[in-house]
């Protein structure tokens, strides 16, 4: 077994699972791996097993899901592994112990399940701050138990995750702000189980980082109503964090467990920018948004969003990048002109700071117009019908010259033919959203 000839296999799932014999083998660097497509489970509870397998290509591997979960010895370079293709990296460090290798470098932009990937890897704390987690929905238990990680992952695009149960549980080393973070997709827990339940609970994170995440998350437009957050063992500031806190339970419906009220300094210098305010009107078509600030700190450009047609208070859905300006310091203030072709616009003001890392205005502005185009009805006069065109589905009205109603219609977008012929000779009004035409049937 020094080299097998690997060239036809494609699946390696669970197959040195609970070996203890592999424990010497230089060899197995050298095995000739790229065909492999499932290495799940490879070896699973090999509590010796640590050997130097950097020089395997992984590059068609979509399963890593407890390659390594439980090995309690392992503690080799992996820098080298091509996982870009890995869309299940579950558990794949559970347990490891001793491993504190860097990944940094690691593709993981088609991972979609990362859950549980560092769960009480006790030695781990690797900067993977660079890591593209865009795709991924599952990140309950990564960091659970992780006592010594306490990396800068606050610019991680987490806006797919669905599911952050016990994501920092116990890691109680970990001091970061996460404030940043755009929690839009996280799930409602079901079952009291869910949502962010247990996310922070007996974590490291500062009464400070705390409060800086109560008030990102409560600024954050997307960030949804009737989530569960528990944070045993956390505080926050009084003072500083209270409204923040409040409003998220009082106006979003949270229902937020285990911290307590505190005092401490909090330390806003990762905050790049106070807004005094930000608000738009809408002239014929014309959208202008306005803006001022108070502090300006490593502020690189400032970004006007919108969503178009959105309903409710909180539209969901894609914001779309109108244009960017670039910063003048505190107390600037700024517009930015645009044309909304849309009944309806939601806008909102994204920051992005030197470091490439992002805040949204506290607000969204919201600007509707009357999008309806000039009523066409033709022939007219008319004999037995008239052809009547919208741009949205509509109701037509017909009426007498002394005001009775003598005709009424669903009309559909677009060109819709009506029935005339049983109006008497004469002249009647149409009307339709607002718009009124004199008909004329002959």
């Amino acid at each position: 077994m020094d080299t097998p000839h690997l060239a036809l296999v494609t699946k390696m799932s669970g197959a040195f699972r609970s070996c203890s014999g592999i424990t010497t083998n230089p060899a197995m660097n050298e095995w000739h791996t790229g065909h492999v497509v499932d290495m799940s489970n490879i070896f699973r509870d090999d509590l010796a097993f640590n050997q130097n397998l950097n020089n395997w290509d992984v590059s068609s591997v979509t399963r890593l899901d407890f390659a390594f979960y439980g090995c309690k010895t392992f503690n080799q370079p992996m820098d080298k592994w091509d996982v870009s293709s890995v869309t299940n990296m579950s558990n794949l460090f559970f347990g490891t112990t001793k491993f504190n290798q860097p990944i940094g470098n690691w593709d993981v932009s088609k991972v979609t399940n990362i859950g549980h990937i560092v769960q009480s890897a006790h030695a781990f704390n690797q900067d993977i701050s660079a890591w593209d987690v865009s795709s991924v929905t599952n990140m309950a238990y990564m960091f659970y138990d992780a006592s010594s990680f306490n990396q800068d992952i606050s610019n991680w695009d987490v806006s797919h995750v669905t599911n952050m149960v016990r994501l920092l549980e116990r890691a109680s080393a970990f001091d970061q702000n996460l404030g940043k973070w755009d929690i839009s997709s996280v799930a409602k827990a079901k079952n009291g189980d869910g949502s962010l339940v247990n996310a922070f609970t007996n974590s490291g994170i500062s009464c400070s980082n705390y409060s800086l995440i109560l008030k990102g998350w409560d600024e954050n437009p997307t960030t949804p109503s009737g989530l569960t957050l528990t944070a045993t063992g956390l505080t926050y500031d009084d003072n500083y964090a209270t409204g923040y806190h409040d409003d998220l339970v009082n106006n979003k419906g949270w229902v937020i467990t285990g911290d307590a009220v505190g005092n401490c300094t909090v330390d806003e210098s990762s905050v790049p920018v106070t807004l005094a305010d930000f608000s738009g009107t809408l002239t014929r078509g014309q959208a202008k948004l306005h803006w001022q600030t108070g502090v300006e700190v490593n502020v690189d450009h400032f970004e006007l969003e919108a969503i178009y047609n959105a309903n409710g208070k909180d539209p969901q859905g894609s914001f779309v990048s109108l244009g960017s300006l670039q910063p003048k310091g505190g107390g600037s203030t700024y517009q930015m002109s645009v044309t909304q072709t849309a009944e309806n616009a939601y806008y909102r003001l994204k920051i992005v700071d030197q470091d490439g890392a992002i805040s949204y205005s506290h607000n969204l502005v919201q600007l509707k117009q009357n999008i309806d185009s000039p009523l066409k009805l033709y022939p007219n006069p008319a004999t037995n019908q008239i052809t009547v065109q919208v741009n949205r589905a509509s109701e037509l009205r017909i009426y007498s010259t002394g005001g009775v109603l003598v005709k009424r219609v669903m009309l559909q977008k677009g060109a819709n033919t009506i029935a005339i012929s049983e109006l008497s000779v004469g002249v009647y009004f149409a009307k339709v959203n607002g718009q009124q035409v004199k008909l004329i049937k002959k």
